[in-house]
């Protein structure tokens, strides 16, 4: 009888230190959790605090960006004595023909030299910088309104300058203009990379590619599910002719 008593304390005592020590062990447990649940919260803190600071970046970029003008299509070698400057200024004047209020004035001009190597390419892009930006809108309407030019058989197209992220923005939102005819939809693209659209006389702006997207997604569901709506039943007289 002592032996079985002694027994079961001895099996009670061993309990015990094996809940005690699942006990310790669910505690470091709860510990490590908070602490990692911390540690996410930093990290989704961080990551949308980063994003902004891109954001930021980006539009500093543009900003800088403002009052240059991408030339693409000029053939190598076509200005004098590497006068690029002297070389746009003829082209704008004769291409464009715009009168401007005070004469042309450049910070600077220079073609950009690409990675790829020059002797596969017809052209580099020349890239230009102005002095004051409401020359730089007039030469980017009368480029829009008129397309590209033709130089000598080469084709001339003449862009604004912006960052990587808002060109590739801009891209994605230029796609979209297939889906936004499709619904007859008004469209403008703003710089640097917003959309506006207007529908039934209601005016929407967009600055994310993907939240306009969305809005046609709805469009095509919403004409999906009207198309399958099957039409209301005709009642018939019982006495009428079939």
């Amino acid at each position: 009888m002592d032996v079985k008593v002694s027994d079961r304390a001895t099996e009670m005592k061993t309990i015990r230190m094996d809940l005690n020590s699942f006990h310790t062990k669910v505690e470091i447990l709860d510990k490590r959790t908070i602490f990692l649940e911390e540690k996410l919260d930093n990290v989704e803190y961080w990551g949308t605090d980063i994003w902004h600071l891109k954001q930021k970046v980006i539009d500093l970029e543009d900003r800088a960006q403002r009052n240059n003008i991408c030339f693409y299509g000029i053939p190598e070698k076509m200005e004098v004595n590497n006068d690029v400057k002297n070389l746009l200024l003829t082209l704008i004047l004769w291409l464009l023909n715009i009168s401007f209020e005070h004469s042309l004035e450049y910070q600077r001009a220079h073609r950009i030299r690409l990675r790829t190597s020059t002797s596969t390419l017809e052209s580099t892009p020349i890239i230009a910088c102005l002095l004051r930006h409401e020359q730089v809108l007039q030469i980017l309407t009368a480029a829009r309104k008129h397309g590209p030019y033709d130089l000598e058989g080469h084709k001339v197209f003449i862009a604004a300058d912006f960052s990587t992220e808002t060109n590739a923005k801009r891209k994605a939102f230029l796609q979209l203009r297939p889906r936004l005819h499709k619904w007859d939809i008004k469209y403008g693209l703003l710089e640097p990379a917003t959309m506006w659209i207007t529908m039934d006389g209601k005016s929407r702006e967009y600055t994310e590619p993907e939240d306009l997207v969305r809005f046609l997604d709805s469009l095509d569901d919403q004409h999906m599910d009207s198309t399958l709506t099957p039409p209301p039943l005709i009642k018939t007289s019982m006495n009428s002719p079939l």
